[in-house]
């Protein structure tokens, strides 16, 4: 990096904390892992670390932390998948892929031949006979009479 993108980011003031809950944060986790409430995590904060803070600021605090982790997971499960199937795609697969018993499966699958069942016929026309109305419940009369 260029010495004076350096000498900027160096001289700029670190960024104060976004929340006064974050310094907490992994004392908030613990509790909620332990199963207390919200109303008894505000208690705690506020008697052993004098913090107030009202419940609904704690249940927005912790969802708000919880989707940063899903939002960061999930781009990485992307990022691998991604890239694993770049490798299928172009023809490099790893040589110690797990799956390539399954794809091999897949392959001799799709290669078996396919037996079709020939659908029921819902009716026959016959030039010589006269066209009948067929119920479609109970016996055909038609079928009945001869």
């Amino acid at each position: 990096m260029d010495e004076k993108f350096k000498a900027i980011l160096n001289s700029l003031p670190k960024e104060r904390q976004r929340s006064k809950l974050e310094p907490y944060t992994q004392l908030i986790v613990e509790l909620r892992r332990r199963g207390r409430t919200y109303r008894d995590i505000a208690r705690i904060l506020a008697g052993s670390c004098d913090l107030i803070v009202v419940s609904s600021t704690l249940v927005r605090f912790m969802a708000a932390r919880s989707r940063k982790i899903r939002k960061r997971s999930k781009s990485q499960e992307d990022k691998k998948a991604r890239t694993t199937v770049r490798e299928r795609i172009v023809g490099n697969p790893s040589p110690a892929a797990p799956d390539d018993d399954v794809w091999k499966i897949i392959e001799a699958l799709k290669q078996r031949l396919v037996q079709t069942i020939a659908p029921a016929k819902q009716f026959e026309y016959d030039p010589d006979q006269p066209l009948r109305l067929v119920r479609k419940t109970g016996r055909n009369k038609a079928s009945q009479s001869t």
